[in-house]
């Protein structure tokens, strides 16, 4: 042992203190800047993970709620035509048969046509479904289907 190393201890320094980094329960003062810099930004990231799923969720849910509705109105659409064009050819109302059947679809009738004669006709119904609520502001609230339909010839 020379002068200066009186009491030096096996670890490193004085009293065995090791020099070159921060020791258990040290403050945030004593870590190193790249530390300090770092704090945080794993909630950050996880923030932005969230922010883009939650989008995403959002807008997939906006597509599923149109497909749906789609989907629907066009439903709506052929049986009113087909319930038009079985009650033409029974010698009813067409629009009115055809109003019934939308109605009992959920979806209401827009429009009805009635062209050519008790033999030889085309029933055309256009119907409209509402998209449910909770869709963003800005896109149509209404989706519509339009179908046709002729004489409904009778089972063979």
């Amino acid at each position: 042992m020379t002068g200066g190393d009186h009491g030096a201890l096996p670890g490193g320094g004085p009293s065995g203190l090791v020099i070159g980094g921060p020791t258990r329960g040290a403050t945030q003062a004593q870590r190193p800047a790249h530390h300090r810099d770092e704090r945080g930004s794993g909630t950050m990231l996880m923030i932005g993970v969230m922010i883009v799923i939650t989008v995403l969720a959002l807008t997939g849910t906006c597509v599923a709620a149109y497909a749906l509705a789609v989907h629907r109105a066009r439903a709506a659409a052929d049986l009113a035509a087909l319930s038009g064009a079985l009650a033409w050819s029974g010698g009813d109302d067409a629009c009115a048969a055809a109003r019934t059947i939308a109605r009992a679809n959920g979806t209401a009738l827009a429009s009805c046509d009635q062209v050519g004669d008790r033999i030889d006709f085309v029933i055309t119904v256009r119907v409209d479904h509402e998209v449910p609520p909770m869709m963003l502001p800005g896109l149509p609230r209404k989706v519509s289907a339009t179908a046709h339909a002729g004489p409904v010839s009778p089972p063979r």
